[in-house]
């Protein structure tokens, strides 16, 4: 299912909100197609969680929780969770193409209109490109 850009923002702000009542997140990172304006009708939404709540023990039980709370919404979401050393560490091709193409979302005001203004550009790019397959 295509989602709009108010759609995405509204799944994962709602989403973050839920899962920060029980689980501590430094970060989140929309990435994949929607962040690079490359999505599709079959698109999912990609989402990175990086949270100190995950660690060598308990990493697949807590990725387990964030995806089965995603799933109650019923929508494409597909988050994936990172310890914070983890992501700093670089050492993941997924974690290297996070933070090439991924946007932050964060809860500052001044950080969130940033955001939005990027993700809105790759978002009007996706959809004209999408228009004009579609005219073909």
């Amino acid at each position: 299912m295509a989602y709009t850009k108010d759609d995405v923002i509204t799944i994962i702000r709602t989403f973050l909100e839920n899962i920060r009542q029980d689980l501590p997140v430094e970060r989140a990172y929309l990435f994949g197609s929607y962040a690079t304006g490359r999505n599709r009708d079959y698109s999912d939404i990609d989402l990175a969680i990086v949270t100190p709540a995950v660690n060598a023990k308990n990493s697949l039980n807590v990725s387990q929780e964030i995806f089965h709370r995603a799933m109650l919404y019923n929508v494409d979401l597909e988050p994936i969770c990172f310890s914070p050393e983890e992501f700093e560490k670089e050492e993941l091709p997924i974690v290297l193409d996070i933070k090439r193409t991924g946007v932050e979302i964060t809860t500052s005001v001044k950080a969130k209109s940033r955001t939005l203004t990027r993700f809105s550009k790759s978002f009007k790019a996706s959809r004209s490109r999408s228009t004009s397959t579609r005219k073909r």
